[in-house]
């Protein structure tokens, strides 16, 4: 009796993990090979022009172009040779302060009153990111009068359609290191955001980090890569804010 049991334990738990690998292949199976423009939306915060250009060989190797939100007043050297690799950069205020708890005439000068600093030398400047992520409703409403799209975070991914970005506030998800447990986290959530972008044409999903090394507000360049080699396995590009 006891060794029956036992033996339909065993073929239940085959008949489970069957099923389980089944449906993982079905899975692989429905994801499209072709280049059916869908993608990521890759940017860095802040401001860390040499961290950054010390990885510029992995967006190379990749031909990955990312959106650079930085923290100026008025464009540096890094800001137009960044360009002039096919990357964008976008806004993020004058000091990184928190919006919320600025006056009206405040938030003007940290959010508008240097655009014009960078578009004079021909850095477009179409993009605006929300520093800490954190926004009030009325914001939009301004900043789309001077920016095409102004981004923010959420906790979890957000995956949108290509043609209904511009003009809007669009949600990105941190993959910063302190995001995760470890790697193989990391791994199993990418894995899992991309293959849901890839199911439809025309899906982005925005994505943000902030400098590239092993601190909680970074991500290391082994998971950097992890990232762009497992968009170039599933055919996925790589959009910035002005391809929108």
């Amino acid at each position: 009796m006891v060794l029956m049991k036992i033996k339909q334990i065993i073929t239940i738990s085959i008949f489970i993990c069957m099923f389980c690998i089944s449906c993982s292949n079905t899975l692989l199976k429905d994801v499209p090979s072709e280049d059916n423009g869908s993608g990521i939306l890759l940017s860095f915060d802040d401001y860390s022009p040499a961290n950054w250009v010390a990885y510029q060989y992995l967006f190379e190797k990749y031909n990955a172009k990312v959106t650079f939100f930085v923290a100026l007043s008025s464009p540096t050297s890094f800001c137009f040779d960044a360009e002039s690799r096919g990357h964008e950069i976008g806004y993020h205020t004058i000091h990184h302060c928190h919006l919320p708890e600025l006056s009206r005439t405040t938030f003007y000068e940290e959010t508008v009153l240097s655009v014009n600093n960078f578009r004079d030398q021909g850095i477009g400047l179409g993009a605006f990111a929300y520093p800490y992520g954190e926004w009030e409703p009325w914001m939009h409403e301004e900043l789309l009068q001077y920016y095409d799209i102004v981004r923010g975070f959420e906790k979890d991914f957000y995956i949108y359609e290509k043609d209904r970005m511009k003009n809007t506030y669009i949600a990105s998800i941190s993959i910063d290191n302190i995001v995760y447990k470890n790697n193989r986290e990391y791994e199993r959530n990418i894995s899992r955001m991309l293959k849901l972008a890839k199911m439809k044409e025309n899906n982005i999903v925005p994505i943000t980090s902030h400098r590239i090394d092993d601190s909680d507000w970074g991500i290391t360049p082994e998971r950097l890569e992890y990232l762009l080699r497992s968009c170039k396995e599933l055919n996925l590009r790589f959009y910035t804010y002005k391809d929108l």
